[in-house]
């Protein structure tokens, strides 16, 4: 029989020893564009994981196996609007019920699979709990890491996500299931542009606003 020091040792080792991290995927992605459908050379890129498993991707993308083609393009420029307004893209942030899993900036790269394009092109780890989960990809033109996107006037933000499976690799934009290391998975964002959206303040910021304009006008009233 062990003894009881023998049996602390085991035990302790057991509770120190790392987490395993269940997959990784190198995933390239193509040309990102400005709202204006030109390619961009500069900008911040993001990887968003639907970690609420709720289908739901910021700026009301669907990420359901059933969609296809799903950018923000095609929804409610309001809605992103909404999400990104004052965010700040940082790693392990969350927005909504998604989580930023990667975050990387936009460079030149021509060494993509399948063709010349300016996007993301390395390997992303997820780990045994985000298994099977949706993600999207996401731009922000000429943003710098680190930057806060505006809480009034405009901005650019581009969204998609893919899941046609037969087009862009076996798990189109799902984490693999665990186990899968290596996996490449090319995605294609040139068919998407970023849009312009309207930043919406916060009720706090729009009440702040509104006061100190009732102030201003107060006082000029007085003069």
């Amino acid at each position: 029989m062990l003894n009881k020091t023998l049996k602390k040792l085991i035990f302790f080792s057991l509770l120190s020893t790392p987490a395993f991290s269940s997959s990784n995927m190198e995933i390239e992605v193509g040309v990102f564009k400005n709202a204006a459908g030109d390619t961009l050379f500069s900008g911040t890129w993001a990887l968003i994981l639907d970690v609420a498993n709720n289908k739901v991707l910021p700026g009301n993308i669907p990420a359901t196996s059933m969609s296809s083609n799903s950018h923000l393009l095609t929804v409610n420029a309001t809605a992103a609007a909404m999400d990104f307004s004052g965010f700040t893209p940082s790693e392990g942030t969350m927005i909504g019920g998604a989580r930023i899993q990667s975050l990387g900036t936009i460079t030149g790269n021509d060494n993509l699979d399948f063709g010349a394009g300016y996007g993301i092109d390395g390997l992303i780890s997820f780990a045994d709990d985000e298994e099977n989960l949706a993600y999207g990809i996401y731009w922000f033109p000429n943003m710098n890491l680190g930057s806060t996107l505006p809480t009034s006037g405009t901005f650019e933000v581009g969204g998609f996500f893919q899941s046609d499976i037969e087009t862009f690799a076996a798990y189109g934009t799902f984490s693999p299931p665990a186990g899968v290391f290596g996996e490449l998975v090319a995605l294609d964002s040139s068919p998407f542009r970023a849009i312009t959206v309207t930043a919406v303040p916060e009720p706090s910021t729009f009440l702040l606003s509104a006061f100190a304009g009732l102030a201003l006008l107060r006082r000029s009233r007085k003069n």
